[in-house]
């Protein structure tokens, strides 16, 4: 568990956005992987304002343990009071407790921030352990996650995909503003499953990246977590809700339009049949089609957002 690059421009890009670390939570010590010439640099085009001063301290802070930890980086962006939860103390974490449990009442609506490096998926009860999480940031807080998504077969129990953030951290639960990123060749924000009324859903053949893929989350809580959390997937509650809905949320309107496209295969004349034959292919994801780079364009195009400004962050 820790922080480099990518998740400090995360760290960051949310500050930009109002996130207060004031009181902040990690579960996990971070550590910080990081040089100091990555630090600086990142800092620099972050803030203007960035002094040597300023460097010298985070190096000092960083320096003073071995391996160095985050908790100056968290102290540069306004927090007074970095703890960190682990279920054991074996790397100094201030709080330990066993997520797959519930939290005791002290420790709910306590932080003005709980940051997930890289822990959630190493605790086998998933669901309590992010229950634990969304109860212990305070009414104006925010839960902000780094987690793995695709290829991550190994790493821990678990890799995710953005749809259960976007159903959990919805404001039924008490959470709004919920924001999921990922770097794909370039750095994107994904749109919510429920509002492009269609699903999020990335492989590693569609070659947009096939190495491990990161998601990056941020959420602002709102209110209090209700006792039984509501979580479903979107495109089942229209489905459930709109019978007669799309074809892409109803399979049998997926079946009818593949059937409608072999009529009109068979009707044509022979020398058309050829360009027929190849959106066939596309429908019935033949693999002598390059199913994976078509699919791969139309979704970027449809649920991927360029975000610019989360690779270069500015201070507000």
């Amino acid at each position: 568990m820790g922080i480099g690059s990518d998740s400090f421009r995360f760290m960051l890009y949310a500050a930009s956005k109002g996130v207060s670390y004031e009181r902040t939570l990690t579960l996990g010590r971070q550590n910080c992987f990081m040089s100091q010439s990555q630090i600086d640099g990142i800092l620099g085009e972050y803030d203007s304002a960035y002094t040597k001063a300023q460097a010298l301290k985070l190096k000092e802070g960083l320096d003073a343990t071995e391996p160095p930890f985050s908790e100056p980086l968290f102290r540069y962006l306004g927090a007074s009071a970095v703890d960190s939860m682990d279920y054991s103390d074996y790397e100094g974490a201030t709080v330990l407790h066993d997520l797959n449990i519930p939290v005791p009442d002290d420790l709910k609506n306590k932080y003005s921030c709980v940051f997930d490096g890289g822990l959630l998926e190493h605790v086998f009860n998933y669901p309590a352990s992010i229950r634990n999480c969304m109860d212990m940031v305070r009414v104006g807080g925010w839960l902000l996650l780094a987690t793995p998504g695709n290829n991550w077969f190994g790493h821990g129990f678990y890799q995710f995909s953005p749809e259960l953030f976007f159903s959990l951290l919805s404001e039924q639960n008490g959470y709004t503003d919920t924001r999921v990123f990922l770097y794909c060749q370039e750095w994107c924000e994904c749109a919510n499953p429920r509002k492009i009324k269609r699903r999020t859903e990335m492989s590693s053949i569609n070659s947009l990246n096939p190495t491990s893929m990161e998601l990056y989350v941020m959420s602002k809580k709102t209110g209090d977590t209700p006792d039984r959390l509501t979580v479903t997937q979107s495109d089942y509650e229209i489905a459930w809700e709109e019978r007669d809905s799309s074809h892409h949320w109803n399979k049998a309107s997926q079946l009818q339009e593949t059937s409608s496209l072999l009529r009109i295969y068979l009707s044509l004349p022979m020398f058309i049949r050829p360009l027929a034959k190849k959106i066939h292919r596309v429908v019935r994801r033949d693999p002598n089609y390059d199913y994976a780079k078509f699919t791969a364009q139309r979704q970027k195009k449809e649920f991927l957002i360029p975000c610019p400004d989360f690779e270069h962050p500015r201070k507000q």
